[in-house]
């Protein structure tokens, strides 16, 4: 449904700036196709969540091999940065997943340093994270957690403090093997571009909130603010192709997704960012150990990045909809535990009755 509010707001945008037909045509298409992946996927995953990661395991080889089939030979930085990286991480996750429960979290920091050591700070971090939510389930005994389903308040609170000091301690020790390996200076350039387009993208929502400027944002002054303010942070030229030279480009998609479609247009980012933060909260405190645990732990670490640090294009829009059904199973994963939970405890105090029924 959210998907669904959100193209309309990208409709009303491309209607009122009378957005170009090659313009809209894609940025409706997109909404389309990712709502039809997230039904597809939605009804294989209600059959069998495997169908789901069977078809992660295949995305992930084909991203790989797709530099190949191109007839394209990327040095090992970029081919790790641009293609291998998420895709490997996944794989190797589904892998480990058949053996014990430290093999998954040991083979995250085992990704963790390989990503540092080829330039990929945001893959190193949010493995960091999945093994911290991994290590934490695997403690919690099926006693401990047997008797606690709803998450409170103070446990979000203190969900999100966790989050944030691991987010804080992984930073620092990223940062740390950066400066080991000379990354250092490309971090702090990137730091720069990607603030640099968030208050371009800000200034011009604020001069627009509530409609967008339409599929595929152009707008010759901001971008060429934005370009120069790049060029002064990196101390290099800004490099635009001709197809986007008045392109407002935002590494955010829920900056993008404002942006292009308005206050409706948002709709959709607003509501996942709000299920992931509760997931992953439950996920953090509450949720049983299980060989899929990793993996979505994973997949929605890294789809909460994109929502904040990414653009709205490439492959996420494949990897939305699946983490989005991954989202639907943690759902049902959390209501079967509350219905056994629920048993439990009526058996508990009507032994009786239990007995009986």
């Amino acid at each position: 449904v959210t998907m669904i509010v959100s193209w309309i707001g990208y409709v009303i945008s491309d209607m009122i700036r009378d957005t170009p037909s090659i313009d809209y045509l894609r940025g409706w298409s997109r909404w389309i196709a990712m709502g039809a992946s997230f039904a597809t996927l939605a009804w294989l995953g209600s059959k069998n969540i495997g169908y789901l990661t069977a078809f992660l395991a295949g995305l992930a080889i084909g991203t790989c091999l797709t530099p190949f089939a191109m007839g394209a030979a990327p040095g090992i930085r970029v081919f790790w940065k641009f293609y291998a990286g998420l895709p490997v991480c996944i794989l190797a996750i589904l892998f480990v997943s058949r053996f014990r429960p430290w093999v998954s979290v040991a083979a995250l920091l085992g990704l963790a340093v390989l990503s540092v050591a080829l330039d990929s700070r945001s893959f190193a971090m949010l493995c960091i994270l999945a093994a911290g939510i991994s290590w934490l389930a695997i403690r919690r005994t099926s006693n401990h957690w047997a008797r606690r389903t709803a998450v409170s308040k103070t446990s979000m609170a203190i969900a999100a403090l966790l989050i944030v000091a691991t987010a804080l301690s992984a930073v620092f020790l990223i940062r740390l093997l950066g400066e080991r390996y000379g990354y250092a200076e490309r971090f702090q350039r990137s730091n720069a571009t990607r603030m640099v387009s968030a208050i371009v993208t800000w200034s011009a929502i604020q001069q627009s909130p509530f409609v967008g400027y339409g599929s595929w944002p152009r707008d010759a002054e901001l971008a060429r603010k934005r370009d120069e303010l790049v060029s002064e942070a990196k101390g290099t030229k800004a490099f635009r192709t001709t197809a986007q030279d008045d392109l407002i480009i935002s590494h955010s998609q829920i900056l993008q997704g404002w942006l292009e479609g308005g206050l409706l247009g948002l709709t959709f980012f607003g509501c996942l960012t709000w299920l992931l933060f509760r997931q992953l909260t439950w996920l953090s405190l509450i949720s049983p150990f299980t060989s899929l645990t990793p993996l979505i732990a994973f997949m929605q670490l890294i789809c909460a990045w994109n929502l904040f640090l990414s653009p709205f294009s490439g492959a996420q829009r494949v990897y939305i909809p699946a983490t989005c059904v991954l989202i639907c199973y943690v759902a049902q994963m959390s209501s079967e535990l509350k219905r056994v939970v629920h048993q439990s405890s009526f058996a508990f105090a009507n032994p009786r009755l239990a007995g009986a029924t």
